[in-house]
């Protein structure tokens, strides 16, 4: 279902134009499994090899949005390669049927325009992804300092133990926590390996 309210800030007419065919105008660009009626289509990118969280959640929110439309044909998902960030994942959608405008299109602006509004799709799957983030930097970064026989979840603890006790290590938007911000949080839950 599209939420109208969102679709008010185009000009759908001027954006369904400019985005039906757009590919042919990219630059050493192949797209060699293109359907018949590509010109009608448009290449549209949610994320790529370097992409942040944000992004990362902004693509898998879009993806789940798109999914009813991809039955028809009216999306597909695209897997590209480029020289200069690897790789970049999105959407071919069908701007035009029959000289209509399709409701992928559509879903495909109110998305734009929700963005646009408001940077984060999903808060709840940002926040996620945010959190797998700082745990696994915490693994990384002190897990060698851990010694044998902690809980599974160590770092999960680590990172509970920061927010009770340190909350401007973890609201901070770095998701890294310094060593010396690490150390004390091991030594106080009884992680830190002894010398």
């Amino acid at each position: 279902m599209i939420d109208q309210r969102y679709l008010a800030s185009y000009d759908l007419n001027v954006e369904a134009e400019k985005l039906a065919g757009n590919w042919k105008k990219f630059q050493s660009f192949g797209w060699y499994d293109r359907p018949e009626d590509a010109d009608q289509m448009a290449i549209v990118y949610t994320h790529n090899r370097d992409s942040d969280n944000l992004a990362l959640s902004n693509a898998a929110e879009i993806a789940k949005e798109l999914e009813p439309y991809k039955e028809n044909g009216d999306v597909i998902p695209e897997y590209h390669g480029h020289w200069a960030v690897g790789w970049m994942e999105g959407f071919a959608i069908r701007v035009f049927r029959d000289g209509q405008m399709t409701e992928a299109f559509l879903k495909w602006m109110e998305l734009q325009a929700r963005l646009a509004e408001y940077p984060i799709l999903n808060e709840e799957d940002y926040s996620k992804r945010n959190y797998e983030f700082a745990v696994e930097n915490i693994q990384f970064s002190v897990g060698r300092l851990v010694r044998e026989g902690v809980p599974e979840n160590w770092a999960n603890q680590v990172w509970a133990w920061l927010g009770e006790h340190n909350p401007s290590v973890v609201e901070d938007d770095s998701l890294c926590p310094d060593q010396e911000d690490l150390i004390p949080a091991l030594e106080a839950l009884g992680f830190l390996e002894e010398e």
